[in-house]
């Protein structure tokens, strides 16, 4: 969504989103929008908690950091992911030096990619209210629909700052899909998504998903190579994401299976637009980069 569109088309999303609650005649700058942003996300999930300011905000209080938490917590259950989310010192006011060093290394990485990005700069301060950090064993952070504008942060050991960097990427295109799909829909039956046989491979990971989140890794995947094509350079080793033409590969591949008449079908027009999009756009860093990428056959 970030490098798929451009910043012009998702702040058209979020202006969308947020108008009803701008005030008739009322110039519509920064501050105006991203409050009124966030008076949307309230109206449509109300347990989430609400942040202030004009950049995300970086949890330090231990109390808050726990009401995200429970949410996160509550929606992965919900779901195929598994956090399994360790313990969080409530003895403390603030959060543990742990959190605050996650937090800061966020913060830095962020700040590092809107001097390098203008569509991540135009993006990150608006969609993103808050950032908290919980520990947990099998993940290093991530997003949730439940609380579309909140990202978790774990960063792993092994991480350097480009795997953060791309990190951030990643989740703010899970978030700007959120909001897509607040604005248009992408889904015709959101029972069906969660029957095992409309589950499919999914572009990063691999493995079988519902149908959501391999759709979600479609959009995410492509626009992590795009960052890597126009901003960050392809890697030659790597930790988070796969090597590009890995990547290219396994999200061909999804294209391929969420294409199948069965999940096609559960796809609205608007997704199968923005399906479209990023197999023209994947195909075309396959030719540029002369990556040894199989194209399925009719894709």
């Amino acid at each position: 969504m970030l490098h798929l569109f451009g910043a012009e088309e998702n702040l058209r999303t979020i202006t969308a989103l947020a108008f009803p609650f701008i005030g008739k005649g009322q110039a519509v700058t920064f501050p105006v929008l991203k409050d009124a942003y966030r008076s949307f996300l309230r109206t449509v999930q109300p347990s989430v908690p609400s942040e202030t300011g004009d950049e995300p905000a970086y949890i330090q209080e231990t109390h808050r950091t726990l009401e995200y938490l429970s949410i996160f917590s509550a929606d992965s259950v919900l779901t195929d992911t598994r956090y399994q989310f360790g313990t969080v010192n409530e003895s403390s006011s603030v959060v543990e030096a742990d959190a605050q060093k996650a937090l800061a290394w966020t913060r830095k990485c962020a700040d590092s990619i809107a001097r390098q990005d203008e569509e991540f700069a135009a993006l990150w301060p608006l969609a993103v209210n808050a950032v908290f950090q919980a520990p947990s064993e099998i993940a290093g952070g991530g997003t949730t629909s439940g609380a579309a504008g909140v990202l978790w942060v774990d960063p792993r050991g092994s991480w350097d700052d480009r795997d953060l960097q791309e990190f951030l990427i990643h989740e703010l295109n899970h978030t700007l899909l959120f909001l897509d799909e607040f604005r248009f829909g992408l889904f015709t039956s959101y029972p069906e998504l969660l029957k095992q046989e409309n589950w499919v491979t999914s572009a990063i990971r691999k493995t079988v998903r519902p149908l959501d989140k391999a759709y979600h890794s479609v959009i995410v995947a492509a626009d992590v190579l795009l960052a890597r094509e126009e901003i960050l350079g392809h890697p030659d080793s790597v930790v988070l994401h796969p090597l590009s033409p890995a990547m290219a590969q396994g999200t061909m591949d999804a294209i391929r299976d969420i294409s199948l008449p069965a999940t096609r079908d559960l796809l609205t027009p608007h997704a199968l637009e923005i399906l479209n999009c990023c197999q023209q756009e994947v195909e075309r860093l396959i030719r540029k980069n002369r990556w040894p990428v199989t194209v399925p056959a009719g894709e």
